[in-house]
C-alpha cells in the first residue's frame, strides 16, 4: 500500500481542485459564448449589471466561493480516512461512500454556481429599473445554460475517471464497493442522457441562439426567416437524437442487465444458468467469458456433489477450508469398530446382489446413527466400519455421542430386522468395540492417492476390542478410557482385564446390556 500513497493523494487532491478548474475554464469561457450567443445590445445590458459591485459580487464571486468551501467540507472526511490508504473500510462507511458519490455531487456543486447568478442579474436589474430588451431572458439563460452543462458534464466525468481509475482500484477489494453502496451512482442509461447531454443538447442549445441572432427576426442576410425553420428541424433533430441514445442505451445495458439477473441466479446456485451472446464485441466476450465460468462451477459442482458422497462432506470442507497438511494432527477421539456379525455364513446363502443389498442397508443404519451424533464414518471394510468421534471437528463429549450411536444403532437394527424376516432374511446382528484415546487424523497415502483418515494406537484398540466381543459373547465392548470419559448413565457390565494383542498390559473392558433389544455378539 505504501507504494500506492503518491498515487492515491495525488488523486484525492485532484478532486476538489476540478471544481475550481473547471469553473475557471467557464469564466474565461463566458465571453467567447456571449459573443455567439448574446446579441451586442442584451450584453450592454448584462455590463451595466454587472458593473454594479453588489451584483459582481453575487452573481461571479460568491457562489464560487460557497461551491469551493461546499467542495473542501465534502472532501474532507474523504482527505482524513484515505490519505493513508484504507485500512479498515468499516470504519469508514461515511468517507467511502462519500467517494462513490463525489462524481454527481462534484458535478452539481461546479454548476451550482452557474444556475445561482443568473437570477442575481435579473433580480438586480429589476431592482436597477432597467427595462431589458426583447430576447434578453431567452439570451441570457440560454448563455447560463451552456455553461452549466459545460461545467456539470466536465466535472461529473472528470471525477468518475479520477475515482473509478484511480481511487477505487486502489482503496476497495473485490465487492466493497457494492457493500458500501452510492447514494447517486448513476445507471448506464443515465449516463448515456449525460452523454446525449453533453454531445447534442449543449451544442444544441448554442446552435439555436447563434441562429436566432444571425436570423434577426427575419430580415437578415440569407432573405428568410430561419426561425421558422428551426422550429421544426431542431424538434425532429432532437427526437432522432433521443432514439439513438434510446436504442444505444438499450443495445448497451440489455446484454448487462441479462448479465446481472444470470449472476443472481448463479449465486442461488443455480449453476445451470446461461445467458445468450448476441454480438461478438466486449459485451459478447464478457458475455462467453460468463458462461464458460458457470460451466466451470457446474463442474466443480458436479465434482463437490461426486465428492461429497465418496468422502464425508465435513472431511472435504475441512480440508478445502484448512489446507490441512499431509502431516496431520493429534487429537483425543473416541474410535469405535463396527462389525456385521455371522457375515460369511450370511454370504454363503444369497446371492451375491442380495448380499450387496443388505450390506448396503447395514451400512446405511451405521451412518445414520454415527452421523446423528456428529461423529464421522471414515471407511468400510469389507463389512465391518470405522468411525471416529472427535474428527475432524472436535466434539467435548465425542466418548459419550459414540456410546449414544451404538444404542441408536441397536433400536435401528431391530426394526431392519423385522423387515428382513417378514422377507424371509436372516436377522443382523453386529458387534462394536470402542475406544477412547488420541489419535493421528490426517492425509494419508501416496502423492498420486490419499485419503483422509485416523491412525494411531487408540484405532488398534478398538479394532482388538471389536474382535474380543466373540470370546465374551458381547455384543458391545467398551475400554476403561470411554467409560471414564462418557457422562452417560448407563448399566455397564465389566468383563475384567483382558488382553490385547500388541499390549503388554491387560486393559479393563466392559460391555453394557442391550439384550432388550435382541441382540447379541455371538457368532451364529
Amino acid at each position: 500500500m505504501n507504494n500506492e500513497l503518491p498515487a492515491i493523494r495525488r488523486a484525492l487532491v485532484s478532486l476538489p481542485l476540478i471544481v475550481i478548474v473547471v469553473n475557471a475554464l467557464a469564466v474565461g469561457a463566458i465571453d467567447p459564448l456571449a459573443t455567439v450567443m448574446i446579441e451586442s445590445h442584451i450584453r450592454a445590458q448584462i455590463d451595466e449589471v454587472s458593473a454594479v459591485f453588489i451584483a459582481r459580487f453575487l452573481n461571479a464571486i460568491l457562489p464560487f466561493i460557497l461551491t469551493s468551501l461546499a467542495s473542501i467540507w465534502y472532501y474532507w472526511p474523504v482527505f482524513t480516512s484515505f490519505w493513508n490508504g484504507a485500512n479498515d473500510l468499516s470504519k469508514m462507511t461515511v468517507a467511502a461512500r462519500r467517494l462513490l458519490d463525489a462524481p454527481m455531487i462534484t458535478a452539481a456543486l461546479t454548476g451550482a454556481g452557474w444556475l445561482f447568478g443568473s437570477p442575481v442579474i435579473i433580480f438586480i436589474g429589476w431592482i436597477m429599473g432597467i427595462d431589458f430588451l426583447p430576447g434578453f431572458y431567452s439570451q441570457y439563460l440560454s448563455h447560463s445554460f451552456v455553461l452549466f452543462g459545460f461545467s456539470f458534464v466536465i466535472s461529473y466525468y472528470g471525477v468518475e475517471t479520477i475515482v473509478r481509475r484511480t481511487l477505487v482500484n486502489r482503496l476497495f477489494t473485490e465487492s466493497e464497493v457494492l457493500a458500501v453502496g452510492s447514494r447517486f451512482s448513476l445507471s448506464i442509461g443515465a449516463r448515456m442522457i449525460v452523454f446525449a447531454m453533453a454531445s447534442f443538447v449543449i451544442p444544441g442549445v448554442m446552435f439555436i441562439a447563434a441562429i436566432m441572432i444571425l436570423n434577426a427576426g427575419g430580415d437578415n442576410n440569407f432573405g428568410r426567416d430561419l426561425f421558422s425553420i428551426l422550429v421544426w428541424a431542431i424538434p425532429i433533430l432532437s427526437l432522432l437524437v433521443a432514439f439513438i441514445t434510446w436504442f444505444k442505451t438499450l443495445s448497451i445495458q440489455s446484454p448487462i442487465t441479462d448479465l446481472k439477473v444470470a449472476a443472481g441466479r448463479l449465486g442461488e446456485g443455480k449453476f445451470d444458468e446461461r445467458v445468450t451472446v448476441r454480438s461478438s464485441d466486449e459485451l459478447g466476450v464478457l458475455g462467453g467469458a460468463f458462461n464458460d465460468m458457470a460451466r466451470g462451477l457446474q463442474e466443480r459442482e458436479r465434482m463437490r456433489s461426486i465428492f461429497g458422497r465418496v468422502v464425508d462432506p465435513r472431511v472435504r470442507d475441512y480440508l478445502l477450508e484448512h489446507n490441512a497438511s499431509s502431516l496431520g494432527e493429534i487429537r483425543r477421539a473416541t474410535v469405535v469398530f463396527f462389525d456385521l456379525a455371522g457375515f460369511t455364513s450370511l454370504s454363503e446363502t444369497l446371492p451375491a446382489r442380495k448380499i450387496v443389498s443388505i450390506l448396503n442397508l447395514y451400512f446405511e443404519a451405521v451412518s445414520s446413527c454415527v452421523e446423528a451424533e456428529g461423529g464421522l464414518v471414515n471407511k468400510f471394510i469389507g463389512d465391518g466400519v470405522l468411525a471416529v468421534f472427535g474428527v475432524p471437528a472436535e466434539l467435548s463429549d465425542h466418548a459419550e455421542r459414540a456410546l449414544k450411536a451404538i444404542e441408536a444403532l441397536g433400536r435401528y437394527i431391530v426394526r431392519m430386522n423385522a423387515k428382513l424376516k417378514a422377507k424371509g432374511y436372516q436377522a443382523l446382528r453386529f458387534r462394536a468395540g470402542v475406544h477412547t484415546g488420541e489419535v493421528l487424523a490426517g492425509n494419508v497415502g501416496s502423492k498420486s492417492r490419499q485419503e483422509y483418515t485416523v491412525i494411531g494406537d487408540a484405532v488398534n484398540v478398538a479394532s482388538r476390542l471389536e474382535t474380543l466381543g466373540k470370546d465374551y459373547s458381547a455384543a458391545v465392548v467398551v475400554s476403561k478410557a470411554t467409560l471414564e470419559a462418557s457422562s452417560g448413565k448407563r448399566s455397564m457390565q465389566r468383563l475384567g482385564p483382558a488382553y490385547i494383542r500388541g499390549k503388554q498390559e491387560k486393559l479393563e473392558i466392559y460391555t453394557f446390556m442391550i439384550d432388550h433389544l435382541g441382540l447379541t455378539g455371538d457368532s451364529p
